[in-house]
């Protein structure tokens, strides 16, 4: 063995790979129509929103959902108050925004 092997020090390997704890949930199945489903609008505040949901509720609209649950969240740091999500719950679905 040649000197240069001998003065190294071993090299500790970390294994980049974590593990979470938290539980996997399966996405919502889709909607088989629009046509009589209520569907929720929730706009997040953030510039712009506004302008996005109310294209989205138009779209929504000529294809026969009734989007007649609207939400304004007042703090994109906050998360949504307990009474806001027990209304969107009621929807057969929920379309949110992001704007800016």
């Amino acid at each position: 063995m040649d000197s240069k092997m001998a003065k190294r020090k071993p090299v500790s390997l970390v294994n980049p790979l974590g593990f979470s704890t938290a539980e996997r949930l399966n996405l919502a199945r889709r909607l088989d129509t629009l046509k009589g489903k209520t569907i929720g609008i929730l706009d997040n505040g953030k510039p712009r929103a506004d302008v996005i949901m109310a294209e989205v509720k138009q779209y929504l609209e000529s294809r026969g959902a009734a989007c007649s649950i609207y939400e304004f969240k007042r703090r994109v740091d906050v998360p949504l108050p307990m009474e806001q999500i027990e209304r969107l719950a009621k929807a057969d679905a929920v379309v949110g925004a992001i704007g800016d």
